[in-house]
């Protein structure tokens, strides 16, 4: 009996302990005034990181892609500059971020990700949490790009007239061509195929034989005896 009213009285001091205990921790989180508000300083302020990433990855007999190891590598800058005074703001960012890749399809390094962004804004604070503002935004790129193929490849340039760029370097090289051409067929007796000649606008029709009126001899004139 006696250690049972031991136990009991252990569990009482135990409960009101943990009741004091809590009603101490209730006290210290429920804050007793509002806290100050924290205004923003004034000046300057700047911000850079920068940063290196690498992967490396192998396929080895996974179906549907080609075996070997695949490398990338690149870096990264984000950069800020941020202004603040009075009811003056100036905001601006810069990002920078460029990887090359190598594949087992590609064996050289190309470029996969080109990225340059800039960004600025101008806020005037009418009050803290409203004001008209402007905004200025810039992609770009700052590597030249480049058409790699793992193989040869034959491009075709079709214009919005629906002609190519082969058609249109033969007819500009033929227009160039008809004094030419008509030298060698009148002198040298060359006869010019006629679908180089249609594409120069030479007249592939022949030339008719009788005489045009400039060139044909004056009429007999007869004298009154």
């Amino acid at each position: 009996m006696k250690a049972i009213a031991c136990r009991k009285a252990a569990f009482a001091a135990l409960a009101a302990l943990l009741t004091v205990s809590f009603a101490a921790l209730g006290q210290e989180l429920v804050p007793t005034k509002e806290p100050e508000e924290k205004k923003k300083d004034q000046g300057w302020d700047f911000l850079l990181t920068p940063a290196l990433s690498t992967a490396l990855a192998s396929n080895y007999k996974v179906v549907g892609q080609p075996e070997g190891a695949s490398v990338s590598i690149g870096a990264n800058v984000d950069a800020g500059a941020a202004m603040r005074y009075d009811v003056h703001e100036w905001r601006n960012t810069l990002k920078i971020t460029e990887q090359w890749t190598r594949t087992p399809v590609l064996d050289e390094f190309t470029k996969s990700t080109d990225i340059f962004k800039l960004e600025s804004i101008y806020l005037f604070h009418l009050i803290d949490w409203l004001g008209p503002f402007a905004q200025l935004n810039l992609d770009a790129t700052l590597i030249e790009s480049f058409a790699v193929q793992p193989e040869m490849s034959t491009w075709q340039i079709t214009y919005q007239d629906g002609s190519s760029a082969t058609a249109r370097w033969l007819h500009n090289m033929a227009r160039t061509l008809p004094p030419m051409m008509q030298v060698m067929k009148d002198i040298g007796g060359v006869e010019i195929p006629e679908t180089l000649a249609k594409l120069a606008g030479m007249d592939t029709e022949p030339a008719s034989a009788e005489p045009s009126a400039s060139n044909a001899a004056p009429a007999p004139v007869s004298a009154a005896p």
